[in-house]
């Protein structure tokens, strides 16, 4: 986070911490369902002592989260294992709040036949204590949080990915046309991302310089994703006639938050962003790795990845919404059913390439 950081950070229940059995270690592991992360800091052993004992304490007090866990999770803001503690005096009054109602009649016969994540949970985490309103930072990485649980369900992506691995052992040339498939998907993603992000600027004048510079960054990635690709021997018009109609779907709903809503489009940016926040074992670079005829299969994405980790892509969210008022109870409620119908049209595109390739 560039400049003074807002924010104060918490651990999400899910996360344990393990520092080294010498107290004089500075290794020390964060490990949840999603992510484990091993690192190493110098942390004298009696503040090893305070972080391990107050990392699970619940409930939290202000000076342990504020001199305590806000301090050392700083060190991690580019991996999914904190919320943002809401804020007390963000601006709050009835004129900040944007009025959002239905989700447009275009996406509705794509919405999941239920809503699965935790409303409650996200609305009562982000409620900034007593009003009736919310911290959008808050709102958006307890989302977060929802959108990672749900990938450990049977219906999510980790099981899927298990799949996979499972095609890869008993048909390897099934397996090459899923990743071909799978490839396919991120082109258009990757093509039609700068389309999708450029009516922001204007729909949100105020952080329209940072977003001219994501978006700039974003510019030429489907080159990287074309790479992978080539090595192939797939043409980018092969590619395009592989393309789900749920990713298209998907970047006309991240056009659409774009150019409305900023909540909703930080909630979607981050299930773009968020996906892999380990480059060396994100799942598509270890899956492209074992198709072993072409060395070169996995460099495309592989760069494509580096650079979002180098760009700290994977929080770019907080960034833009860091000095936004409070939001209304409806807003984070629209802004969640946009993130989770996101979340839904690439499982369900992902769910028909397995089952059109043999591997569901």
């Amino acid at each position: 986070m560039s400049g003074t950081d807002p924010f104060l950070y918490v651990p999400y229940q899910e996360i344990s911490l393990q520092f080294g059995n010498d107290n004089q270690s500075t290794e020390g592991m964060l490990h949840a369902l999603w992510i484990q992360i091993e690192f190493e800091m110098e942390v004298d052993p009696e503040a090893q002592g305070n972080i391990s004992k107050i990392f699970q304490q619940h409930p939290l007090t202000e000076h342990s989260i504020r001199n305590v866990l806000s301090p050392f999770l700083s060190a991690f803001l580019d991996f999914p294992v904190y919320d943002v503690w809401p804020r007390e005096g963000l601006l709050q009054t009835e004129n900040c709040t944007q009025t959002v109602a239905h989700i447009p009649s275009e996406f509705l016969q794509n919405l999941p036949a239920q809503w699965e994540w935790n409303l409650d949970d996200i609305l009562n985490f982000s409620r900034i204590p007593d009003t009736d309103f919310h911290d959008p930072a808050s709102a958006l990485t307890r989302m977060r949080r929802q959108r990672l649980l749900s990938m450990q369900r049977p219906s999510g992506w980790n099981h899927a990915l298990a799949d996979c691995k499972t095609l890869f052992e008993k048909n390897p040339v099934q397996y090459k046309q899923l990743m071909i498939r799978q490839l396919a998907q991120s082109l258009y993603v990757t093509s039609h991302a700068i389309k999708s992000l450029e009516s922001s600027v204007f729909a949100f004048p105020k952080i329209a310089e940072l977003l001219n510079q994501f978006i700039d960054s974003e510019k030429g990635h489907d080159v990287f994703i074309l790479k992978s690709l080539s090595a192939l021997n797939v043409t980018k018009f092969q590619a395009e006639a592989r393309v789900e109609s749920e990713i298209k779907i998907l970047m006309n709903l991240l056009e659409y938050a774009s150019s409305q809503h900023l909540l909703s489009f930080c909630a979607l940016l981050e299930g773009f962003e968020g996906i892999s926040y380990t480059p060396s074992h994100a799942p598509s670079v270890v899956m492209l790795k074992q198709i072993t005829e072409n060395r070169k299969v996995a460099e495309g994405v592989q760069h494509h990845l580096e650079i979002n980790k180098n760009q700290s892509h994977s929080s770019v969210f907080l960034q833009f919404i860091k000095d936004s008022p409070a939001v209304s109870t409806e807003e984070v409620i629209f802004a969640c059913r946009l993130a989770e119908l996101a979340e839904h049209l690439k499982i369900t595109a992902f769910d028909r390439i397995q089952r059109s390739t043999g591997c569901a």
